[in-house]
């Protein structure tokens, strides 16, 4: 699946995958402005790894790098217009790719518990993982 979706990427973007998860990540900040490191290790990218896709961006003007307001050496990277406009055309896209692949394969009734499980897990995970989980018990097991 992931070499489908770096295809429909590339058809779609232009880029690789890696370089368009730049985009996004910097789309959805405030601002659309991200320190590099803090983007390096969102994106669990090495430095020689960021530093290769802002290169490429910077060249398609998606993205550019200034100073960061504190005091150092430290860079942050700004989308342009052209970044955002590229992520609003893009992203519907990419949604419909891997909405195609994964779901393609369940009924209607299947969509649905899927998505009410996958609003359970996060609205757990936003809770921080304070919510029971209501009689549930481990496969295999019984309920209590």
């Amino acid at each position: 699946m992931d070499l489908e979706l770096e295809r429909q990427i590339q058809a779609d973007a232009g880029m690789p995958h890696s370089h368009y998860k730049v985009l996004v990540l910097l789309s959805e900040a405030p601002r659309r402005t991200v320190g590099l490191k803090e983007l390096a290790e969102s994106l669990q990218y090495s430095q020689s790894r960021i530093s290769h896709a802002m290169r490429a961006l910077e060249r398609a003007e998606l993205v550019r790098r200034e100073p960061t307001p504190e005091p150092g050496r430290a860079q942050q990277a700004v989308l342009t217009g052209n970044g955002l406009e590229l992520v609003r055309r893009v992203g519907p896209l990419q949604i419909a790719a891997v909405r195609a692949r994964v779901l393609a394969g369940l009924t209607p009734v299947q969509v649905e518990h899927l998505k009410e499980i996958a609003d359970t897990v996060v609205a757990t995970l936003q809770d921080g993982g304070s919510r029971s989980l209501k009689g549930a018990a481990p496969h295999g097991s019984p309920s209590p």
